[in-house]
């Protein structure tokens, strides 16, 4: 237990110095967090007479409160509100408080979930012993270093809601198959799923592992997060959201979501729009590839004799569900933090797959968090790639998923590791 314990607390003082790092330069001054801006803007108009998926509302809104002039200096403009309602409904008492106490709140707030996330995917490595359990400092090693690997420092310097997604889908993980408390599961997918769509894929892997009270509570706790936002205006604004998704590039001014395509999407269907294919052959082929690029994990899974085993897997899982959003940046990467900490782990300690696949991974996995939209016109071999063809990001996540995969399949067909069943600690 000791060694525990000095393992998670060099872990956590790490991750503490990180978030100092990234935290306290911009808590002392003055900063426009241009996703949180979208968030905050829309918060604070929910309740009021427009429509919060109309930039002239959030524009107008954040005129009045004084920060358009620096949105305009900074970034040109101000950025659309692209999620469910729910979000800007649970952000209003925050949205209350003048922008600058604001967003430093949920700065500290994001700054907080950091070792929260950290914590969690230790406590998810040792709950769920496979065979060999790794060492308790190689994975807090792991922990720190896939903080640095993957964006979460730009996640907190645009002032994004990606981790505490992450924290919700970690936590639904950690219920299920450690304290096994399938209902809380579902309640916490949920909460996930209702800022953004594309995490109800893991019901899939909840489904997988016949983890049927997941999705129970995925309803029941969905309901439960839904009906209060039918207060005052969010009925309307559920509305909104609706035509909002059936008209974005019609009846609303929003230049840098209109076209999928645009280079800093890397998503599966903006490389495909890239092509120049038209908007119907694009969806189509999109649609296409995901459930090609589904249908080997669910065939690996079922090979899986155990929910243990089965984690392997979610490196491929989380990769398909970042690649379905129709719009995904690098920031969306940090996703993949629990999975490629317990593989790298597992890889590490149980010697079942080949090293070069193992940091064939890494590498892909590296490469694929480089922003390379901010790079093609400044290098003149990336600037030599043609607009059709800048898709690098989405190529070096196919990557991963490839190598996610292969591992995965490796480890699974490690014969000996069926040996011994997995068992659960609490």
């Amino acid at each position: 237990m000791k060694s525990v314990r000095v393992a998670w607390g060099l872990a956590l003082a790490f991750t503490v110095a990180i978030g100092v790092r990234l935290v306290l330069p911009d808590f002392l001054r003055f900063r426009i967090y241009i996703d949180f801006v979208s968030y905050y803007t829309a918060a604070r108009g929910f309740n009021g007479p427009g429509n919060i998926y109309d930039l002239v509302y959030l524009q107008t809104i954040a005129e009045n409160v004084g920060i358009m002039r620096p949105i305009e200096v900074v970034y040109g403009r101000i950025y659309p509100y692209v999620y469910p309602p729910l979000l800007a409904f649970y952000l209003q008492p925050l949205a209350r408080l003048k922008y600058a106490l604001a967003y430093r709140v949920w700065l500290l707030f994001t700054w907080a979930l950091l070792p929260l996330v950290v914590m969690g995917t230790l406590g998810l490595i040792r709950g769920i012993v496979v065979r060999r359990r790794p060492p308790e400092l190689l994975s807090a090693l792991l922990a720190v270093l896939f903080l640095y690997a993957l964006p979460f420092d730009v996640d907190i310097n645009q002032g994004q809601v990606n981790i505490l997604l992450l924290l919700f889908m970690l936590t639904s993980l950690y219920l299920a198959h450690v304290r096994r408390w399938d209902w809380g599961a579902g309640v916490a997918l949920a909460m996930a799923a209702w800022i953004k769509l594309t995490p109800t894929l893991l019901l899939l892997f909840f489904g997988m592992n016949r983890r049927w009270r997941v999705a129970a509570g995925f309803v029941v706790g969905g309901i439960g997060l839904f009906v209060p936002t039918l207060v005052g205006s969010g009925e309307q604004q559920w509305r909104n959201f609706i035509a909002f998704l059936v008209n974005a590039s019609q009846a609303y001014e929003i230049t840098n979501l209109r076209d999928p395509g645009v280079v800093f999407n890397i998503s599966l269907l903006g490389a495909v729009t890239r092509l120049g294919v038209s908007p119907r052959w694009a969806y189509g082929i999109d649609l296409g590839v995901l459930v090609l690029l589904i249908l080997p994990v669910v065939l690996l899974h079922r090979r899986a004799r155990d929910e243990g085993r089965a984690f392997w897997l979610l490196v491929p899982y989380l990769v398909v569900m970042i690649l379905a959003a129709p719009y995904a940046w690098t920031v969306h990467l940090v996703y993949l933090y629990p999975a490629l900490v317990w593989v790298f782990a597992y890889a590490l300690t149980e010697e079942v797959v080949p090293w070069p696949g193992v940091a064939a991974l890494l590498l892909l996995t590296l490469l694929a968090g480089v922003d390379f939209p901010e790079l093609y016109d400044a290098f003149p071999l990336l600037k030599a790639i043609p607009a059709a063809l800048r898709s690098l990001n989405t190529l070096t996540l196919l990557g991963v998923y490839a190598m996610g995969l292969y591992v995965s399949w490796r480890a699974l067909g490690d014969r000996s590791a069926h040996r011994r069943m997995p068992t659960v600690s609490t």
